[in-house]
């Protein structure tokens, strides 16, 4: 028997001996029945705030998902119509990042100490990246079709570089003029088809979307030096 119970059987043998309590036990009921009411209309209260917060929760869910999809639908979108830039970019940073810093800074000038052979290269790759961004701004220069065609014989730096580090005394390969040379090109092409890339992409996406084309070339790029990276790992011990 619950307390309540117990005190209401109480109650009622004790107004049994004094009846003029009848009037103070109806009012002590009625205010009782008022508190249970009470009760119940909180405990509804804060069943349907309860409901209420749970499908307000699941309406905002919903359309955060609709508006994910929505807007993962529109990159891809916006991605493939600009095709094949964003894959270019890629190639582009994989072949740079394959390459640089790990094997092109293993090659070795006969004319300077290993130290500072590597501030050498360093100084002489830098410059020119910034240089061959400076020449993407000639029009005649900037194509789809150079663009292709000049990220693709970027993947020939990869045979010179790996001549030059695993056979340094080949007669012209591995001669300083060559190395310099050839650092020198790397650096440049990178330098000129990032921004070569970035410019044509831009301008075949629609206007509405142009910044959404540049996040997308961004990406592509990040992806291009991670991966570039991560494989430069599998070409780490050549020539040693």
């Amino acid at each position: 028997m619950c307390i309540r119970d117990s005190t209401k059987f109480a109650r009622k043998y004790i107004l049994k001996a004094n009846p003029s309590l009848i009037s103070a036990q109806e009012q002590l009921e009625h205010n009782e029945e008022l508190i249970d009411d009470k009760e119940v209309q909180l405990n509804e209260e804060q069943v349907t705030s309860f409901v209420e917060t749970v499908v307000d929760n699941k309406v905002q869910t919903e359309k955060e998902l609709k508006v994910s999809r929505l807007n993962l639908a529109k990159i891809f979108s916006v991605a493939m119509g600009i095709q094949p830039y964003p894959f270019l970019m890629f190639v582009l940073y994989f072949q740079t990042f394959m390459l640089y810093p790990g094997i092109v800074t293993r090659q070795q000038l006969s004319s300077v100490s290993p130290g500072y052979t590597i501030i050498t290269l360093i100084i002489i790759q830098n410059p020119f990246d910034t240089f061959g961004r400076y020449l993407q701004n000639n029009k005649s220069l900037r194509s789809p079709r150079s663009a292709m065609i000049g990220v693709s014989l970027r993947f020939l730096f990869f045979a010179s570089f790996l001549f030059i580090v695993s056979k340094p005394n080949l007669p012209i390969i591995g001669s300083d003029p060559f190395i310099m040379i050839n650092a020198a090109l790397f650096g440049m092409s990178s330098g000129f088809f990032t921004g070569v890339l970035f410019i044509l992409a831009v301008e075949k996406a629609e206007p509405q979307v142009k910044d959404l084309t540049g996040r997308i070339m961004g990406l592509f790029l990040t992806t291009g030096i991670t991966i570039g990276s991560f494989l430069a790992l599998t070409i780490k011990d050549v020539g040693q």
